[in-house]
């Protein structure tokens, strides 16, 4: 018998795995939630919505329901109502006072769109004071698909005064009402709608429950003779009434019933979401765009060679954002691979990849260029792409920094006059066959101006042989010019820039081949620009304190914020958690000296900080234990997934959701980390996916 069981459950399983399966589609729920226009606590249409969401989402009972909310009191695109199951309206409704707005699904014209949906059979919810209506209007539509509004235009009775109703005898065999226990009512502002087919056949009194003859009608649910459903519910105004658990239980309940979907026999059992006492934290979906082949045999390996930076463009003029990297473009959305986009592009050395570029309209005439910088022999020094417009091209390409020994270029606003300028950095070049000697070689520190004219940008020298590894801008004085930081010191900018010399100020030295950039800004509040530095080929990242004493000098205080990881090569600063505040955009670069540096050997990682005034808390965005290097003991295939951060971190909206995504392109290919948005996300936000055992030939 044992043994029988469990070729029983074998053939089950076999069956469940090879059989097709029949998946019902989950009930779609379409909230509509209008704009605020109450004091706090009051007609909170969103907070209430999204609550409404969190009770379906997390219910014990309830399974394969969608949830979608939408602000503003309209989806952007009404197309998503027209699967919809039921729709919930929560808004402002039309009123009889002077200058008072009409109802904003009159004054949008959403009525036709709404009676659409109501044709086919969707059910409907309306809540409070969206079921204020006109009387032609309201006759003509919620009168017919909920059984009543409020008519304060002709009321048959006096406006506000409740409908007693006698027969509450269908009210307990109504699935709306499985589950509820009596409770009372709360204090609230009741709607009370003056139109309603109480003595209808298809209408039901729901609430108060229980009703007894007499009783003032709440809430009622009515049958449509097309089989469509509606509820209409008069109170809401104060958002505190939602936490007791039965009125919640109701409308749960009033909700699946509109929808067709069957109500728990104890009611959709809920619970109010936990109080949040820390700060969201975005949600990242990693997307490999791109990467080096792994090819031994012709020099070609997991960790490169690949491009290290990238630029976001639109390339194409199609208004959707494209990445560039390297001698390829990407083309949004599904970042189809276009090569060698530029004059020469097929005679780089696939060796040679950019150190830095940077997105800049470097002609100003309306198109976004591209200038990148390497130190490699066939691009040595700054070059920049320039867009060939929609009518496409290779686009052409001229030099204007020549360095066998650039480092990167940082985009700003030197001079201030509104358009972004170019800062230079090189590292040393040192002698002995590891780097051990002296200092051989030392490029100034220059910057590239950005002018109206032909060659639209000219090289300005601040410090003659005095450049050197990481550099940064930002306002360390409090003069209101961007001034130069380096590892050695900074440089005050002076009123002129382009003239004038710039004082050089030995406050501080950073120990180490500093990141790019630098970063300049105010970590602790104080009023003072800080510093924070990474180490670019070792352990370490600091934030270096500005403290400035009464007799004006100037210190900064070393602090470390990571002690343990390394690589920090490309810093930058972004609001990635959506707080207002900037928060540090950081990570390590895969291989940066062909793994003879410190820490090259670590697993790589890609974090975020948010700053909190100099605590710096880590958020992780990707961290990769890589098990697999070329001639050492392997029982893993080479990894096709290495983030690293390479030269530069770039950060923007890909996609137009109004997200933060970030993007990088390291030793081990191009990335895009896409923020699917801030915790708690809700379940409805999940992708849909097949189910295991659910044949889908259509997506192989």
């Amino acid at each position: 018998m044992k043994h029988a069981s469990i070729f029983c459950m074998a053939g089950l399983i076999g069956f469940a795995l090879s059989s097709p399966v029949a998946l019902g589609k989950d009930t779609k729920v379409v909230m509509l939630a209008g704009t605020k226009s109450h004091a706090p606590g009051e007609h909170e249409y969103e907070k209430t919505l999204l609550l409404f969401r969190h009770c379906l989402d997390t219910a014990l009972n309830v399974r394969h329901v969608l949830v979608e909310v939408h602000t503003n009191g309209w989806p952007e695109n009404d197309k998503t109502l027209d699967d919809a199951d039921t729709i919930v309206l929560f808004s402002d409704g039309g009123s009889s006072s002077s200058g008072s707005k009409p109802h904003p699904l009159i004054a949008d014209n959403h009525m036709p769109a709404l009676e659409r949906q109501m044709r086919r059979g969707c059910g409907l919810v309306v809540i409070h004071w969206t079921l204020n209506l006109p009387s032609k209007v309201g006759h003509e539509t919620f009168l017919r698909w909920i059984g009543g509004f409020k008519d304060y235009e002709e009321p048959p009775r006096l406006i506000g005064q409740p409908l007693l109703i006698d027969d509450w005898s269908k009210q307990a065999e109504h699935p709306i009402c499985r589950g509820l226990e009596p409770f009372t009512m709360p204090e609230d502002e009741y709607k009370t709608p003056e139109r309603l087919l109480w003595n209808e056949a298809g209408f039901t009194p729901i609430l108060p429950f229980p009703g007894k003859p007499g009783s003032p009608l709440w809430a009622w649910a009515w049958q449509r003779d097309d089989g469509g459903r509606g509820f209409g519910f008069i109170g809401g105004h104060k958002h505190a009434i939602w936490e007791i658990d039965e009125l919640r239980k109701a409308m749960l309940n009033a909700i699946l019933w509109t929808a067709h979907k069957p109500v728990p026999n104890d009611g959709v059992i809920s619970s109010l979401p936990p109080a949040i006492t820390s700060p969201p934290v975005p949600v990242f979906l990693p997307v490999k765009i791109d990467g080096p082949v792994h090819n031994p045999a012709i020099g070609s390996y997991w960790y490169g060679p690949f491009n290290e930076s990238c630029s976001l463009v639109d390339v194409n003029g199609d208004g959707r954002i494209d990445i560039t990297c390297g001698v390829h473009w990407y083309e949004a959305p599904r970042w189809n691979k276009h090569p060698h986009y530029f004059d020469g592009a097929e005679q780089r050395n696939f060796l040679h990849g950019h150190c830095h570029e940077a997105a800049l309209d470097v002609n100003r005439d309306g198109l976004v260029d591209v200038v990148n910088s390497g130190y490699q022999p066939d691009i040595a020094g700054v070059l920049w792409y320039e867009n060939a417009g929609c009518g496409g091209g290779k686009w052409k390409v001229h030099r204007v920094h020549d360095s066998p020994f650039i480092e990167g270029i940082l985009p700003a606003d030197i001079n201030g006059d509104g358009h972004l300028d170019l800062l230079l950095n090189h590292f040393r070049k040192y002698g002995g066959a590891e780097g051990e000697g002296s200092a051989a070689r030392v490029e100034a520190i220059a910057w590239l101006e950005s002018i109206d004219k032909e060659p639209w940008l000219i090289e300005h020298v601040i410090a003659a042989e005095a450049d050197d590894h990481g550099a940064g801008l930002g306002d360390i004085n409090g003069d209101g010019r961007l001034d130069v930081v380096s590892k050695h010191g900074w440089y005050e900018a002076p009123p002129d820039p382009t003239r004038d010399p710039w004082r050089f100020h030995h406050d501080f030295e950073i120990p180490f081949r500093a990141s790019l950039p630098i970063l300049v800004t105010d970590v602790n509040g104080d009023g003072l620009n800080d510093m924070i530095a990474g180490n670019g080929h070792g352990y370490g990242l600091d934030w270096f304190e500005h403290c400035l004493d009464s007799q004006g000098k100037r210190t900064f205080t070393r602090h470390p914020i990571e002690e343990h990881y390394g690589n920090f090569h490309a810093l930058a600063l972004a609001d990635v958690n959506g707080d207002g505040r900037v928060d540090l955009l950081t990570g390590k670069r895969l291989f940066g000296h062909d793994g003879r540096d410190e820490s090259e050997w670590d697993p790589l990682f890609l974090f975020w900080y948010d700053i909190q005034g100099g605590k710096f808390q880590r958020h992780v965005i990707s961290f990769n234990h890589l098990q697999y290097y070329p001639g050492q003991e392997n029982v893993h295939e080479p990894p096709q997934y290495a983030p690293g951060t390479g030269m530069k971190i770039t950060a923007g909206d890909l996609n137009g959701d109004g997200n933060l995504d970030i993007v990088v392109a390291g030793r081990g290919g191009l990335y895009a980390f896409v923020n699917r948005g801030l915790t708690p996300l809700p379940k409805s936000k999940n992708p849909q996916v097949p189910l295991i055992g659910e044949n889908r030939p259509d997506l192989n």
